[in-house]
């Protein structure tokens, strides 16, 4: 697992900022596993990917998984931390959650299963879709059995849902929190790219280097010369 810094951020920034919700994540996950391939990365169940995109953010960030909520009644907002460990241990990534009903082969909801609900207008065409995109065997599934079909799709993924229950400093009431490591990652890596493209040009325009040879330094090596212009104007 490859950190997402310097160049690579970038990279991986600009293709998210133009990428749909169900690819950004793909997206990031292949800058930094580059050996995976596009069809492995759209088969692997929701929870797997989850676990994945909370490894790449230690590997980026560190621990823990850090985020920003508001208050559901107040709206005062909340910084929050959860231990990516537990989150892990959570997830049970490495589990074969295969089921059988109505004699085909039901699967965990992954990547190309919402790709293929993004296709269709009509919600209820969506949930038909995602629900089918589990099935091996669309045979199987009648109108009247969805209901049932849902209810096993829904049980089978469950474990993929992380919440957190944060209390507000304000008004005391106890909100649930939805973990996605999806969206986390995803803000934290916006933050992360406009600050290093703040030092990018800060330093460029001051001494004059490429956008690339400044992104070759190390993160403190950035930092000491953004130091020494900061001393600079100073004086």
């Amino acid at each position: 697992m490859l950190p997402l810094a310097g160049e690579r951020l970038l990279k991986a920034w600009e293709s998210g900022m133009v990428s749909d919700p169900v690819r950004r994540p793909l997206v990031l996950l292949a800058f930094a596993m580059p050996d995976a391939t596009q069809t492995s990365l759209e088969e692997m169940s929701i929870m797997k990917r989850n676990a994945l995109l909370l490894r790449l953010w230690h590997a980026t960030f560190g621990s823990p998984l850090r985020g920003l909520t508001h208050c559901s009644v107040c709206g005062r907002p909340t910084e929050f931390s959860a231990d990516l460990g537990g989150l892990l241990d959570a997830l049970h990534e490495d589990a074969q959650s295969v089921a059988m009903w109505n004699g085909c082969v039901v699967k965990p909801v992954n990547s190309r299963a919402l790709l293929r609900a993004l296709d269709m207008k009509d919600v209820a065409e969506q949930e038909r879709a995602l629900l089918l995109g589990c099935v091996e065997d669309g045979a199987c599934v009648t109108k009247d059995s969805l209901d049932e079909l849902r209810d096993v799709v829904s049980m089978q993924n469950q474990d993929a849902e992380m919440t957190c229950r944060i209390a507000c400093a304000e008004c005391g009431v106890v909100n649930d929190v939805d973990l996605d490591p999806a969206h986390f990652l995803w803000l934290a890596v916006k933050h992360c790219a406009a600050s290093l493209l703040s030092d990018v040009h800060e330093i460029a325009s001051t001494y004059g280097w490429a956008e690339d040879a400044v992104l070759a330094m190390s993160a403190v090596r950035r930092e000491a010369y953004l130091e020494r212009i900061g001393v600079e104007v100073l004086a």
